[in-house]
């Protein structure tokens, strides 16, 4: 049996598609690209917030975070976007740092957001993710607001209408 592998661009990186004689075709997300991996990120991060649709694009169905000691499954993860989007009128995130292994992920990224009140703040997070079939299915968090009011710590991890 010939099996050959197609690397495909999309979104936050490239794509493995596998496919033997019988066409059967295997897509699984590497989290890597010719752009780079903070770059990747960003564009995750991005897409996470601006399409939430995309949450299970990137997240397992068992997804757990572990975020400033709340956690969190998928389906309040999804809620937690959800807040944030509607308590913010401007977002971008910038990855500073950022290593990959086999199934670890880790980054340092600043999230710089501009409340529909006017406010605005800087919050940095570091995070540790682990994948598994090629989605994030665990993610470690800790966060601080290096610039804005302090009590906007608690987008990071909110999950509940306040």
């Amino acid at each position: 049996m010939n099996k050959f592998t197609l690397t495909v661009l999309y979104a936050i990186g490239a794509f493995t598609m596998t496919a033997n004689a019988e066409s059967n075709l295997q897509q699984q997300p590497l989290f890597n690209c010719t752009t780079g991996l903070k770059s990747c990120l960003e564009k995750m991060y991005t897409e996470v917030f601006h399409n939430p649709q995309q949450i299970n694009h990137f997240f397992a169905k068992d997804y757990t975070q572990y975020a400033d000691g709340e956690i969190l499954n998928l389906t309040e993860f999804k809620k937690h976007v959800e807040i944030v989007r509607n308590k913010v009128s401007d977002i971008n995130f910038e990855v500073t740092e950022a290593a990959k292994s086999e199934d670890t992920i880790s980054d340092r990224h600043l999230v710089n957001l501009e409340l529909h009140s006017g406010e605005k703040a800087v919050i940095e997070i570091i995070q540790i993710s682990k994948l598994k079939n090629g989605k994030i299915h665990e993610l470690h968090e800790l966060s601080r607001v290096i610039s804005g009011d302090k009590a906007l710590k608690a987008l990071a991890s909110q999950k509940h209408n306040d």
